[in-house]
């Protein structure tokens, strides 16, 4: 029996944990049995990652040329300063919504660093990150969707992401994609930092929503709060995976980053849902 190449790069190690003579599934889709000292593997003959592969080699051309063609129409448009209330700045975000949906599908079954998550030199505001991917979703619309979100920015001005600034934006994106489709009407969606020293801090983004039920893994493959809720519930379990390869690029061996969740139920048909971010490298700017 061949190992797959996928083991080799996997660093969860979910088929050592599991009991003896029973067969499982991994997260990167890996049929496993333990036998004694021996675990035995195999990939299913088309992998979920092969097909999602594929399908981001061909559709990222065509999203290239909708970006490329918008600018046409408007040269002083760009996707780092989105201005959503134009039609044109509403494609561009879409695009990016497409490319983000890929690449979650894609990055569920086998994470390439060299794609995302390359140390960069220039450092990013954390309140930029933030505003720039809450009103990218806020375009999305439909019935089950709030149209009447705030957004509340609880720290100052001055924190700035100096390690792998693109993964903390995957992050951002998939907290406040969460945010607006479960927050209820007319509530806000709140972030807060606080600074445990001057190069670490812990980052929670808080909204209310209806209680998720208890029978759910909030961070597990495909599982999704609500079974009649738009998405593929895979979003916060490739947060997970985003949180490992970061620890492992930035090279930590303590104080490692870690995501977690806490629910807190309120007035009965509400909760306050809590995601954090815990031992974030960031940088204050002093003024």
């Amino acid at each position: 029996m061949n190992i797959p190449q996928i083991c080799l790069r996997c660093s969860r190690k979910t088929c050592h944990n599991s009991s003896e003579g029973q067969i499982g599934f991994c997260e990167y889709d890996v049929a496993f049995i333990k036998a004694g000292k021996d675990i035995l593997r195999r990939e299913a003959l088309v992998p979920l990652r092969n097909i999602s592969t594929n399908l981001r080699h061909a559709l990222n051309p065509i999203l290239n040329l909708i970006v490329e063609q918008t600018v046409i129409l408007d040269p002083d448009i760009s996707i780092k300063k989105l201005d959503v209330n134009t039609p044109l700045g509403k494609i561009l975000a879409a695009s990016l919504i497409i490319d983000r949906i890929i690449q979650i599908l894609t990055g569920v079954n086998e994470f390439h660093p060299g794609y995302v998550g390359e140390k960069q030199a220039q450092p990013k505001k954390l309140s930029t990150i933030i505003h720039r991917q809450f009103h990218i979703y806020s375009i999305l619309k439909s019935v089950k969707r709030p149209t009447d979100l705030n957004l509340l920015l609880n720290f100052e001005d001055n924190i700035f992401l100096t390690l792998c600034p693109d993964i903390y934006e995957y992050l951002v994106s998939i907290f406040m994609d969460n945010s607006w489709k479960f927050s209820l009407p007319k509530t806000s969606v709140e972030v807060n930092v606080s600074i445990l020293d001057n190069c670490l801090a812990k980052i929670t983004f808080t909204n209310i929503s209806l209680p998720i039920p208890k029978n759910i893994n909030i961070f597990g493959k495909g599982e999704k709060g609500y079974p009649d809720i738009e998405g593929f519930g895979y979003g916060l379990f490739w947060g997970t995976i985003l949180v490992d390869y970061y620890n492992r690029i930035v090279g930590k061996t303590d104080d490692l980053m870690e995501v977690s969740h806490r629910e807190t139920v309120i007035e009965g048909e509400k909760a306050i849902q809590e995601f954090t971010l815990n031992n974030c490298d960031i940088n204050i700017a002093r003024k």
